[in-house]
Formats: structure tokens, sequence, C-alpha cells
């Protein structure tokens, strides 16, 4: 089968389950049971959600003194390239490059354990936050009997059926609960 044809079947499939939901929606609504339809932002409450906000300040915090050690390293690098720059006496530039070409040689490989530590630990982070949003999601999905939730990317969402900022205030509440 060529792949236009394949391409084409697939999307004539989509289309057939989009209409399908929809006309089962449809259904639903004229059986005096409405739907209930919410809609979340998912970035909105990843960079607002308090847990989030408290996870990222710890990382920072728990990778501050590593970070600083490289700034310094790059001081001293600009320091020792600053010396190499007016140095004339060929001795001395020659230790002064291969002091530049080691601490180079650290400071990237200083720089490059630091993101894949620091990319490690915010992953995990965002990991356990969104473990904890899901949750939230699914027990006022659950709690106030809602048909179906929906996340970015959608085209439009109207005002009326958006639960970020309630999903954000469950989030607050958890975490005042656990800081006291």
């Amino acid at each position: 089968m060529s792949n236009s044809r394949f391409c084409l079947q697939l999307a004539f499939g989509i289309v057939f389950a989009t209409f399908t939901v929809f006309q089962g929606l449809a259904y639903s609504q004229e059986q005096d049971n409405p739907l209930k339809i919410g809609y979340l932002n998912a970035n909105k409450i990843m960079s607002e959600a308090p847990q989030g906000i408290s996870a990222f300040d710890m990382i920072k915090e728990e990778f501050a003194e590593r970070e600083q050690e490289l700034r310094q390293t790059e001081m001293n690098l600009t320091e020792i390239q600053a010396k190499l720059d007016v140095e004339t006496d060929a001795n001395k530039r020659r230790k002064l490059e291969s002091e530049l070409r080691g601490l180079k040689r650290d400071f990237d490989r200083g720089t490059l354990d630091f993101e894949e530590d620091f990319n490690y630990r915010r992953n995990e982070e965002l990991a356990n936050l969104q473990d904890l949003v899901s949750e939230v999601i699914l027990d006022i999905a659950k709690t106030e009997k809602f048909d179906l939730i929906v996340q970015d990317p959608v085209v439009w969402a109207s005002d009326n059926i958006n639960i970020t900022d309630k999903i954000l205030n469950k989030l607050k509440e958890l975490h005042e609960r656990e800081s006291q």
C-alpha cells in the first residue's frame, strides 16, 4: 500500500472517530444529561503551582554552591587570558597557556556535569509535580462529575469551562497544609 493511500485512510479514520465521539456527546446532551466539560491550561498550572515554585527554589539553592564555583573558575579563566595577552616572556606564556588549557578543560567538564545534574533534578521534581497535578485533576473530575477534561493545545475554550484556577487553588491548599 502506498504512503499516500495509508495517510488518506488514517485521516479518514481520525475524522470518523472524531465524528463518532461528538455524535455520542451530542446524544448524551439530548437525553437530559448535560455534558460537563472542563478545560485546563497546563502551562499556567505548572508555572504557578506553589509546589513547583518551591521545588525550583529548592533546586536553585541545592546547586548554588556549584554554580558559584563555576563562576569563580570562569573569572579565573578571564584573568589568566588577560595575563597571557600581555605576557612577552616565552616560558611564562607556555606556562600560562598550559594552565589556561587545563582550567578550560575543567571548566567545560564542570559545566557539563552541572547542567546534567541540574536537568536531572529539575526533571525529577517536574515528574513529581505532574503526578500531583494529575491526582488533583482526577479528584476534581470525580468529585464534580466531569465527563471530559481537556488541556492545551485546544483551538478555543470558553472561560465557562476553564478549571485552571480551581486546580491551582486546590494545589495551594495542599501546599499550605504541607507547610504547616
